[in-house]
């Protein structure tokens, strides 16, 4: 009886040491990441989580991590700033060659989906125009209108009948891999697009483990 014990408390310790070990790697993948986001845009600040428990053992058994978010504030890019830059990527696949090498490197994803967010107050300035934003709705010089918002040709054109046609441009950036809705919010303009190509933050890059 007390050899049983002695055993399961063994296996018990080693399941908790193998656990531990899992969590210690899936957290310096997200720190990997997330420092070469905020390298990549200098001045901002990511959070990175990979939603796979456990990590190494389903890598290993699949090459693939089912969802990473990156949650990326302060975004400052040719003279624009976005308040925040959200990405979604489902179903990252990982090369299992590089595995054996003790690193992780991207391959492809099945689909990945970025939400940024712009302030009324950076439109403003880009604009040089007093604009106040309110969900579905433009104000410029106390004169309020629905208002829409167009992206085309790397630019987003805020609509508003009665009011000044005003334009901004959409930086590049790895962290905003397309850009194809726009809608008018409360006091910003929110961005969204759906993706099927690794971000450029994520192309081409080896993270150690």
């Amino acid at each position: 009886m007390r050899r049983l014990f002695g055993l399961l408390v063994a296996l018990a310790v080693l399941v908790a040491a193998l656990a531990v070990a899992d969590i210690v790697v899936r957290h310096r993948v997200q720190s990997a990441i997330a420092s070469r986001i905020e390298a990549t845009v200098p001045g901002s600040h990511a959070t990175v989580r990979i939603d796979s428990f456990p990590f190494v053992g389903r890598v290993v058994a699949s090459g693939r991590v089912p969802q990473i978010t990156a949650d990326v504030t302060d975004v400052h890019a040719d003279g624009l700033r976005f308040s925040r830059i959200d990405l979604t990527i489902h179903n990252l696949k990982v090369s299992r060659h590089q595995l054996t090498h003790g690193k992780v490197q991207a391959l492809s994803i099945s689909r990945g989906r970025v939400v940024a967010v712009v302030p009324q107050a950076e439109i403003s300035a880009a604009v040089h125009t007093p604009l106040q934003l309110t969900a579905g709705h433009a104000q410029v010089n106390g004169r309020r209108a629905p208002a829409t918002v167009d992206v085309a040709g790397g630019r987003l054109a805020l609509v508003a009948p009665g009011l000044p046609a005003l334009s901004v441009g959409i930086p590049e950036l790895d962290i905003l891999p397309c850009v194809s809705s726009a809608r008018v919010v409360d006091r910003a303009v929110r961005l969204s697009c759906r993706f099927h190509r690794l971000p450029g933050f994520l192309s081409g890059r080896s993270f150690g483990v």
